[in-house]
């Protein structure tokens, strides 16, 4: 009873909480981040890239500035791997299923983390759940990237650099 109850609050209180943290000045954020993560918060991102080259983002529109791009990621589950975050995030984030496949870079962020980046290949499609984290997904040539936070450019620049073994 007690688990329906709480599976039934469970999104509105997220989209509650997406909407409230895009309001937060980056202390109270960051001490938010040391609350729930304790140690130090990791994150799984998901390079995929279609025939073209072209690389797989999606807008998020939690935000303060509006919204802006970045690979399908986000940080570990308890209990999970990074590669399991990875394919987790983008299947949640995209409705494509990836084969987590090698490292090719690691960053940080605003809120002290450690982001991996992963090479990801599609291996299956359910199709595009728009939700309330992300409200698109398309390719973008490495040359023409949309709006994305500094760290998300940089990271996302080096892993690509990595995969085309620059």
């Amino acid at each position: 009873m007690l688990r329906r109850i709480a599976r039934a609050w469970a999104g509105p209180v997220h989209r509650l909480l997406l909407v409230v943290w895009r309001y937060l000045p980056l202390t109270a954020r960051r001490l938010a981040i040391r609350i729930l993560y304790p140690r130090f918060p990791i994150g799984a991102v998901a390079i995929v890239r279609d025939e073209a080259g072209r690389v797989l983002l999606v807008r998020q529109t939690y935000h303060r500035d509006g919204a802006l791009w970045a690979a399908p990621g986000g940080w570990l589950g308890r209990g999970e791997s990074p590669r399991q975050a990875a394919a987790r995030e983008t299947l949640e984030e995209t409705g494509l299923q990836v084969a987590v496949g090698r490292v090719l870079d690691l960053g940080s962020g605003p809120y002290r983390d450690v982001s991996i980046a992963f090479e990801c290949r599609v291996i299956g499609d359910t199709g595009f759940p728009a939700n309330h984290e992300t409200d698109r997904l398309d390719y973008f040539a490495p040359s023409a990237l949309p709006p994305m936070t500094a760290e998300t450019r940089s990271l996302l620049e080096r892993a690509l650099a990595a995969q085309d073994g620059r």
